[in-house]
């Protein structure tokens, strides 16, 4: 396909320079663009969306003037340039709200509503998003609705409502295959994937990620590929086969630097960190973070910055640099607040509160921590809330083991998963020397080893020593 789009570029080029009609040549360059897109060419891509809009600034036409500057804001996003994407899209709906026409409008509000979700301008960015859609639904548009849906769902999930997020990427996939859009289709799959794993269903989220590589692969769509390389590489880490998940994440790599994709090569760098990280390899994955947090500047990307802070001040909690560690934990996690980025704050205001109790501050810790629990229960992650209130728990114990030990026996009265209740098990067992609570956290992991495999369950059982049954 991307072969037979590369002849028909080169067809269009020379009706381009031939071409005598006074409006013929804009559709055939925007035409052009968009295969040089396909095929990854995304500099002459660039440049042909660019003469677009200058073409387009002097025929006369709004419809043509805002989808020229629509798809060169697309296309600027793809590549990491949010500022001027954001100009572009802006430009776009004050160019269709002069013409006076809904329908145009409404596309450029879908537009705008993805660069904001960028920029993590969610408040605006769904007002624009729910705007756009009510125009469409009016109108019976349904490929605008598809889009506008799948905006709202980026933007919701970006804020935790991964239950709203996915109703609206499963509509979106429904319009999409009776449209016969597959890139529609990829990406719904993809965006379904994403929503899965935040809440905990990695079986479920492969299953997408892997009909989406499929999917792309078809249609040689080459950003799409990376994106699915991507997630099924963070799948494999979460799941410990980290050689398997950095030779995706390399692939991706490969693919997003051919393309000029910034932002997709900077979360890839990000990903290499994570594995390098995992794999106690603490200066390759500082040096990995460090350079995505400079492309993450570059581009104008506040979130990206933001977590690579944080990132880094993992790292430097890890090779012992504790005071370095909460310089870093407190601008990130400022920054992710400030953005309403309370799913990633929860959990990095756990890393900073552990490296507080090192330290001795317990104060300090356990405000964190509370703090973190008040973002996980806003930002519906309930598996770093139970995470933070055992931490809370293990900071009371230095001070007040008992009241330690009743909060972490409330818990286990609360939580019925076998995972957690091992866990609580073992606290219960550190903090008291009670081997019933040991034998008790011994065959739960016994249990959750021989149903998952995952080695994370061993390694627990190793940290108990002997007791406890099979």
């Amino acid at each position: 396909m991307v072969n037979e789009a590369l002849t028909l570029a080169g067809r269009e080029t020379v009706l381009w320079i031939g071409g005598t009609g006074a409006y013929y040549p804009l559709p055939l360059v925007l035409r052009r663009a968009e295969v040089n897109e396909l095929a990854g060419d995304w500099s002459a891509a660039e440049r042909d969306l660019r003469a677009a809009v200058s073409h387009a600034d002097g025929s006369g036409s709004a419809a043509e003037r805002i989808d020229s500057r629509q798809r060169l804001s697309s296309l600027l996003q793809g590549r990491g340039d949010n500022r001027e994407a954001l100009a572009q899209a802006e430009a776009a709906v004050s160019l269709a709200q002069d013409a006076g026409d809904d329908q145009l409008a409404a596309e450029a509000r879908t537009a705008l509503s993805a660069v904001l979700a960028r920029l993590s301008e969610h408040q605006r960015g769904l007002a624009e998003c729910r705007q756009a859609l009510a125009v469409f639904r009016e109108k019976g548009d349904q490929r605008g609705i598809s889009r506008a849906l799948n905006n709202l769902g980026v933007i919701l999930s970006n804020i935790g409502e991964y239950g709203k997020a996915i109703d609206c990427y499963r509509e979106r996939l429904l319009i999409d295959e009776a449209l016969g859009d597959r890139r529609g289709v990829s990406t719904a799959c993809n965006n379904i994937g994403a929503c899965l794993l935040y809440l905990g269903d990695r079986a479920a989220a492969r299953e997408h990620f892997q009909r989406k590589l499929l999917d792309d692969r078809a249609i040689g769509h080459k950003m799409g590929l990376a994106v699915a390389l991507c997630n099924l590489g963070h799948l494999d880490q979460l799941d410990g086969r980290l050689d398997d998940a950095e030779r995706c994440f390399q692939q991706a790599l490969e693919i997003y630097r051919g393309l000029g994709d910034r932002r997709g090569t900077c979360v890839v760098i990000n990903n290499l960190g994570n594995v390098h990280d995992a794999r106690g390899e603490y200066r390759a994955s500082l040096d990995c973070y460090q350079r995505s947090l400079v492309l993450a500047a570059e581009m104008g990307d506040p979130k990206g910055e933001a977590l690579y802070r944080c990132n880094i001040g993992l790292c430097r909690k890890q090779l012992g640099e504790a005071e370095e560690a909460l310089r870093w934990y407190d601008v990130g996690i400022a920054g992710l607040v400030e953005l309403e980025q309370y799913y990633d704050a929860c959990y990095h205001l756990y890393d900073r509160a552990e490296v507080l109790r090192q330290l001795g501050r317990a104060d300090q810790a356990r405000a964190s921590a509370q703090e973190g629990i008040r973002y996980a229960e806003r930002s519906g992650r309930d598996d770093v809330r139970f995470d933070l209130q055992v931490q809370l728990a293990g900071i009371s114990a230095a001070d007040d083991p008992a009241a330690a030990a009743a909060q972490l026996r409330a818990l286990l009265d609360e939580h019925v998963q076998p995972s957690r209740r091992a866990v609580l098990h073992q606290e219960l067992y550190e903090l008291t020397r009670d081997d019933g609570h040991r034998a008790a956290a011994a065959d739960l992991y016994h249990g959750l080893l021989a149903a998952t495999g995952d080695p994370a369950y061993g390694r627990e059982l190793d940290r108990l020593g002997p007791g406890g049954t099979q």
